[in-house]
C-alpha cells in the first residue's frame, strides 16, 4: 500500500469539526482524485499527508507534496531552492573544490548526477538554463509552476501529492503535465478543478463532513455514479410518499368505521334491544380496538414521515444545482458597445497600457474571449467596458443598460451583509418577504444560512447568491463580462456555472484560462491583446 488513512478526525483550533473519521487506501502506482465541496478539508488532508506522523496515516514511500501556489506571494526562495537541490549543488561544488568534509558527502546522497539531473528536468518543462540562484520572484508565475514541476521529475518520489496544479499554467505546460502524469508510475492523490486532469486519473475519493467515499472511475465515472445514487434516492423518496398518501387513506377510513361503530352501539342502546351491560361490553371493546388501530396507524404515519424527511434531506445534500441566468431579449447583431481611441494609464505608470489606442465594437449575441499575456491589459478593457474605470483618452459608449460584471471575488456582493440582507437590497422587483425568502431557498439557501455574513461564504456559494441577487434585480441581463469567474470555485460550483453559461441566451465578453469554461463559453471571436 501506498497511502492508509485509517478512522482519521481532523478539527479546527476552535473545536469545529473539519471532516470525521475519513478511511481511504491507495495502492502503489494508483492515481486518484480528491474531491469535495469548498471547506470539506481536501487541502488540509493533503498536507496532513505529507506533514504529519500521525498513526492513523501510513505511507508506503517517500512523498512529494505540492500545496496551491500563490506566485505573487513567493519571496526570498531562489530557484534551486525551490527544486529543493540547494543542499546537493553545493556540496558538489565544494567537493568538486576539494573538500573532504563528511557532510558535503552525505548531502551528496551519491547523486553526482544532479546537474545533468536538472538540466534534463529544466529542458523538459521548456525552462530556459538559469542561474539558479536567481530569486523565484523574477519569473512569470506560470515558469514558477514550471520550475515545481521540474522538481518532481528530479526527485522522483514514490507518491505524489498534488493541490490545484493546474492554476496559474498556460496549455502548452498543462499539456506537459499530463503527459508527464500518464508516464509516472508513482502513486498520485490530488486536488483539481481541472476536469480534463480529473477524468484522467483512475480513481476518485469524495470527501464530505461524514467521512470519504471511494469510487473506482475518473470523474464522468463519478458523476453517472452519483446520478445513480439520486435517481435510487428519488425512487425511495416517491415510493414513501405513496406508502405515507396510502396509511392517511388507510387512517381516514379507519376513522369512518369507528364513527359507525360508534353511531350503530348508540342506537342499540336507544332501541334497548340488548342489556345495558352486554352494549357497555361491546362498546368498550370496539374502542379499545379503534384505539389501539389508531395508535398502530399514528406511528406507522410518524415513522414513514420521519423516513421522508431523512431522505429528502439527503436528496437536497446529494442533488446537483443548476443556474440560470436571465437571458437577454435583444435580437441579434444589435451594437451595444463602441469603443473609441481609448487607452488607460494607471497612476503608478509613466504611460497608456496600450501602444496603440483600442478600437472596438460589440454587437448582441457574440461570445469574445480576451486573450493575451499578464499585463496585457485583458481585466482593464473588462473594467472600462463595465463603466467601473473611465478612459484616459478616447470614449467607451454603452448602449445598454443590462450589463453585469462579474470577476473571480464576486464584488457584485457586500462582505459585511447577511445572505438576506443582500438579497433585500438587490430586491428591485419588490418581492414580499415570503416569496424572497422562497427564491433564497430555490438557490439553495436554507433559513439556517440567511444570518450568514457574505464573508464567510465559499466561492460556490458566493456564485449561487450572486446569480440570485442578478436575477432578483434584473428581468433580463443583456451583456457578461467575465474576468476569470471561475478561479475560487470548487468542482461543484463549476458545474454550475458552466452549465448556466451554456444556456445563457445574450452577449458574453470573457477572461479565463479555464479550457472548460472556454469550452462553455464557446467563443465566436478573439481579441489578442
Amino acid at each position: 500500500m501506498s497511502i492508509v488513512i485509517k478512522n482519521l478526525s481532523y478539527e479546527h483550533s476552535d473545536k469545529t469539526p473539519l471532516f470525521h473519521q475519513v478511511d481511504l487506501v491507495l495502492n502503489k502506482g494508483e492515481k486518484a482524485n480528491l474531491i469535495g465541496a469548498n471547506g470539506t478539508g481536501k487541502s488540509t488532508l493533503l498536507k496532513l499527508i505529507a506533514t504529519t506522523s500521525l498513526p492513523a496515516i501510513q505511507l508506503g514511500g517517500t512523498a512529494y507534496y505540492l500545496p496551491q501556489i500563490n506566485t505573487n506571494q513567493i519571496t526570498g526562495q531562489t530557484i534551486q531552492e525551490a527544486l529543493q537541490t540547494d543542499k546537493k549543488l553545493q556540496a558538489l561544488h565544494r567537493i568538486l573544490q576539494g573538500s573532504v568534509e563528511e557532510q558535503d558527502y552525505v548531502d551528496l546522497d551519491d547523486d553526482w548526477q544532479i546537474e545533468e539531473n536538472i538540466a534534463q528536468a529544466l529542458q523538459y518543462w521548456q525552462l530556459e538554463a538559469k542561474d539558479l540562484t536567481l530569486p523565484m520572484h523574477q519569473l512569470s508565475g506560470g515558469q514558477q509552476m514550471r520550475v515545481y514541476f521540474a522538481s518532481i521529475h528530479i526527485h522522483q518520489p514514490d507518491i505524489l501529492l498534488l493541490d490545484e496544479p493546474t492554476n496559474h499554467i498556460d496549455q502548452a505546460t498543462r499539456q506537459l503535465l499530463f503527459d508527464f502524469l500518464d508516464q509516472y508510475r508513482g502513486t498520485v492523490l490530488l486536488v483539481s478543478h481541472d476536469i480534463e486532469l480529473l477524468n484522467r486519473q483512475s480513481l476518485t475519493f469524495e470527501i464530505t463532513t461524514q467521512g470519504i467515499q471511494a469510487y473506482k472511475g475518473n470523474y464522468d465515472f463519478y458523476k453517472m455514479q452519483k446520478q445513480e445514487e439520486l435517481s435510487s434516492l428519488q425512487h425511495r423518496i416517491d415510493t414513501l410518499s405513496k406508502d405515507l398518501r396510502q396509511v392517511k387513506t388507510d387512517q381516514q377510513k379507519l376513522l369512518q368505521k369507528q364513527q359507525k361503530a360508534v353511531g350503530q352501539h348508540k342506537k342499540a342502546e336507544q332501541k334497548g334491544g340488548l342489556p345495558k351491560i352486554v352494549v357497555n361490553t361491546l362498546k368498550n371493546a370496539a374502542e379499545n380496538s379503534s384505539a389501539k388501530s389508531t395508535e398502530v396507524q399514528v406511528e406507522k404515519q410518524q415513522k414513514l414521515q420521519g423516513e421522508l424527511w431523512e431522505l429528502k434531506d439527503q436528496l437536497e445534500q446529494v442533488k446537483p444545482f443548476h443556474l440560470n441566468f436571465n437571458s437577454s431579449n435583444l435580437h441579434t447583431n444589435k451594437v451595444l458597445f463602441q469603443v473609441k481611441e481609448v487607452n488607460y494609464q494607471y497612476e503608478s505608470t509613466a504611460d497608456c497600457i496600450w501602444s496603440t489606442p483600442l478600437n472596438l465594437e460589440i454587437r448582441s449575441g457574440e461570445r469574445l474571449l480576451i486573450e493575451g499575456v499578464n499585463g496585457s491589459g485583458k481585466s482593464t478593457l473588462l473594467q472600462l467596458l463595465a463603466g467601473k474605470l473611465r478612459p484616459t483618452t478616447g470614449q467607451v459608449e454603452r448602449l445598454t443598460p443590462n450589463i453585469v460584471y462579474l470577476d473571480q471575488f464576486y464584488a457584485l456582493l457586500d462582505p459585511h451583509k447577511t445572505i438576506l440582507e443582500q438579497a433585500q437590497a438587490f430586491n428591485h422587483n419588490l418581492l414580499d418577504e415570503a416569496s424572497l425568502k422562497n427564491t433564497l431557498f430555490q438557490y439553495g439557501f436554507r433559513p439556517e444560512s440567511w444570518a450568514k455574513p457574505i464573508m464567510q461564504l465559499s466561492g460556490g456559494e458566493c456564485l449561487h447568491l450572486t446569480v440570485c441577487c442578478l436575477n432578483l434585480s434584473l428581468a433580463s441581463i443583456d451583456v457578461l463580462l467575465l474576468d476569470e469567474p471561475s478561479n475560487n470555485l470548487d468542482i461543484f460550483g463549476l458545474e454550475s456555472l458552466y452549465q448556466a453559461l451554456k444556456t445563457y441566451q445574450g452577449t458574453i465578453v470573457f477572461v479565463s484560462h479555464d479550457m472548460n469554461l472556454r469550452e462553455a463559453i464557446h467563443p465566436n471571436r478573439v481579441i489578442e491583446m
